[in-house]
């Protein structure tokens, strides 16, 4: 079950993880030595690059009523499994030359989801304020 508690654990985790992989070098994931370690862990914390905006935002929900975690949980946990898939599947720069379309990507989808989540609790807070 989807609860503002359980959104606020696995945010935790997921940011950890999330600050492990980008910097993997200072985490000790890879060796100063190796030439390659870090890109996959790279790829993966572009992924999840939604993970400190859901964090910050499991915490605001905290001090609001349940209605507004409802509202916002209908947009943003689908939108988190959309964006990761979309980032993930996205290529990766190969050269100088390419454009970085994961790293890019990654940066609109969490700023699309932090907008729209502003959206949606200020107006949720808003009715439940006027009621």
């Amino acid at each position: 079950m989807l609860t503002l508690r359980n959104t606020l654990v696995f945010s935790i985790f997921v940011t950890i993880f999330f600050i492990a992989a980008m910097f993997s070098r200072f985490s000790g994931l890879c060796s100063e030595y190796s030439a390659n370690c870090r890109d996959p862990y790279h790829n993966f914390a572009l992924a999840i690059f939604w993970a400190p905006a859901l964090l910050i935002f499991s915490l605001i929900l905290l001090r609001l009523k349940e209605e507004v975690f409802n509202a916002w949980k209908i947009f943003s946990f689908p939108w988190i499994i959309v964006s990761t898939a979309i980032v993930s599947v996205a290529p990766v720069k190969e050269s100088l030359q390419d454009s970085d379309w994961k790293s890019g990507l990654a940066l609109i989808t969490t700023a699309i989801f932090i907008l729209v989540s502003i959206g949606i609790i200020l107006v949720q807070w808003w009715k439940n304020k006027m009621r």
